[in-house]
């Protein structure tokens, strides 16, 4: 019986995949809106770490506190869940994903994206993939 406490206590300790994709969600929304985690978590009357832990889904976010956070962030509950179809899995960022989404260059950068012709990111895409190609070290 203690053995199988212990695994459901471990288990439960992790942060679920659903969590961390509605944890990065409101990191990307928090970052959009250039807020930093103190002030997101003076809105909703916690700490920066509690903030923190909401980012990475360590710890779950409640309705109420959702709904809060999605005024202070100025989206629809909804929008902080993966969308309709798509499993968590699915919605989960890579690392490069979340770099890119959530640190000042990345943020940069796609903001720049968007303000190319469609034909130019073409050309910039394929250059960037030439560069990774002719940097990475040899596989073997």
């Amino acid at each position: 019986m203690a053995k199988k406490q212990q695994q459901v206590t471990a288990d439960t300790k992790r942060p679920r995949a659903d969590d961390v994709a509605v944890g990065h969600k409101i990191r990307i929304q928090r970052l959009a809106l250039g807020m930093s985690q103190t002030a997101l978590a003076a809105q909703l009357g916690v700490t920066f770490q509690q903030v923190q832990k909401y980012e990475k889904g360590v710890n779950r976010v409640g309705a109420s506190r959702m709904m809060r956070i999605a005024k202070v962030l100025r989206v629809s509950v909804a929008s902080l869940f993966p969308p309709e179809g798509v499993t968590v899995d699915e919605a989960a960022y890579s690392p490069a994903e979340l770099s890119m989404l959530t640190t000042a260059k990345g943020q940069r950068m796609l903001a720049s994206w968007e303000q190319l012709p469609h034909e130019m990111r073409d050309h910039i895409l394929a250059l960037v993939e030439e560069v990774v190609k002719q940097t990475a070290p040899a596989k073997g």
